[in-house]
């Protein structure tokens, strides 16, 4: 997502990711937040923000208590907050469920200035 200071001075802005996972056996909220980036911006300067984000940041726990990453279409919606939203992509997390030994706390973030 880029970000652009429009002002005249200096300023901060904090660019979110959020997901809603649409499949699979268990509930899961609308919206959850998978990543963050906060951006301090000089005036008249522009930022872009990348997410990576490993399918195991989306693991919920089973009946047993183990990791699982089920298939089913995945919203990523970027914004300011999230009912601010600008940006929204989906991707499909297909084939058998997945089991990480661990889920990341959250998505891994790289700004670019300029």
């Amino acid at each position: 997502m880029s970000v652009e200071n429009v002002a005249d001075r200096a300023g901060s802005e904090v660019v979110q990711l959020y997901a809603r996972h649409r499949g699979g056996r268990t509930v899961r909220p609308e919206r959850e937040l998978v990543g963050f980036e906060r951006l301090d911006i000089d005036a008249g300067a522009r930022a872009t923000v990348d997410f990576e984000m490993p399918s195991a940041a989306l693991a919920v726990h089973d009946r047993e208590g183990r990791l699982v990453v089920e298939p089913g279409t995945v919203d990523l919606i970027v914004g300011r907050s999230a009912a601010d939203t600008r940006g929204r992509a989906s991707v499909d997390l297909r084939g058998e469920p997945a089991r990480p030994d661990r889920r990341p706390h959250r998505a891994e973030s790289t700004v670019r200035r300029g």
